[in-house]
């Protein structure tokens, strides 16, 4: 009888070095994380501190979110004025992990778990398009890339986006291999390529591309 824990363990026989390769960007990201916590407290502004303007507007639409439900940035009295400009998922984010600890070192912390998967991204693309070693080679590269270590301890949706769209290129690289599965691996691509877009807006430039590949 096949249990949870031994599909676990083949899982994991099977994918041994994807395991090696989120663990230890996850260890590199979590060590700035914790001189971040150690040297400037846990509070908000310790994770502004590359680009705080950026920062502090996504943290009030994320906080007006929770505390309101408005996406906003300003307040009129009792009014808030609708945020036109920046896309809602990375608020939304930040909403919803605050929403769990009422801290902002957690959402912090749940956004380095998250895009510690995007070595592992890096690599499976890379597996896709060349081979294991350049792909490992490159996956080493972008786990100790010291700007995207300090993005994933900073409130701005560079990172988060970069996740999204490698997530999406890695989907589209599948449909392309497997034309029996290509519909379902079509859907997650232009999934999380949606997601990525409504991150950032700049998302939607890859859709040409996407297109002239597709359909070239």
């Amino acid at each position: 009888k096949t249990t949870l824990f031994s599909k676990f363990k083949n899982f994991y026989k099977n994918h041994r070095l994807e395991f090696f390769i989120y663990f230890s960007s996850l260890a590199a990201q979590l060590i700035y994380f914790l001189i971040v916590i150690f040297k400037f407290g846990a509070g908000q502004e310790p994770f502004q501190a590359i680009n705080k303007n950026d920062t502090d507007e996504y943290i009030k639409l994320g906080t007006n979110l929770f505390y309101h439900f408005k996406y906003s940035l300003i307040k009129y009295g009792d009014a808030f004025w609708p945020e036109p400009v920046r896309p809602p998922l990375y608020p939304l984010f930040i909403a919803g992990f605050y929403a769990l600890s009422r801290q902002f070192w957690f959402v912090i912390l749940a956004q380095n778990l998250l895009l510690a998967l995007a070595p592992v991204l890096a690599y499976k693309i890379g597996t896709a398009v060349f081979n294991k070693r350049i792909a490992l080679l490159a996956a080493l590269l972008l786990v100790f890339e010291s700007e995207r270590v300090a993005m994933a301890s900073t409130f701005l949706s560079d990172a988060f986006f970069s996740f999204l769209f490698l997530a999406s290129v890695y989907f589209y690289l599948k449909m392309e291999k497997n034309i029996s599965a290509g519909l379902k691996y079509a859907f997650w691509a232009a999934f999380f390529l949606g997601l990525a877009t409504v991150a950032r807006p700049i998302g939607i430039i890859v859709l040409g591309p996407y297109f002239l590949i597709t359909f070239g």
